[in-house]
């Protein structure tokens, strides 16, 4: 769960700036597109894909799955959170301010 975790808000973090950086309509659906599809791969270890997912999982047929406790949930959700501010936070985040850290201007 915890690397799944850490990929997973990579991927969210690529997609986003992938969308903001493509200018062709078309490309930034096939990007778009592309990156969900590994997301899914990966299994949708985020806390806010998470929170849809285990709200299904609780309405629909609640009781069927004898681990899935409110404490076994906050728990995953807590390690998830951690993972995905690893992920987005730190891994993406101080990589771009590394990058960003230069006194050069840069044009496009």
């Amino acid at each position: 769960m915890f690397f799944d975790g850490i990929i997973a808000n990579i991927l969210v973090n690529i997609a986003i700036i992938g969308s903001v950086r493509i200018k062709e309509t078309s490309a930034k659906i096939l990007f778009v597109v592309a990156i969900i599809f590994i997301f899914c791969y990966f299994g949708f270890e985020h806390v806010i894909a998470n929170f849809g997912g285990f709200s299904l999982v609780m309405f629909t047929n609640p009781g069927v799955i004898e681990s899935f406790t409110f404490g076994n949930v906050i728990m995953h959700w807590l390690l998830v959170f951690v993972a995905n501010y690893i992920g987005g936070g730190l891994v993406m985040g101080l990589g771009y301010a590394w990058l960003d850290s230069t006194k050069t201007n840069y044009l496009d």
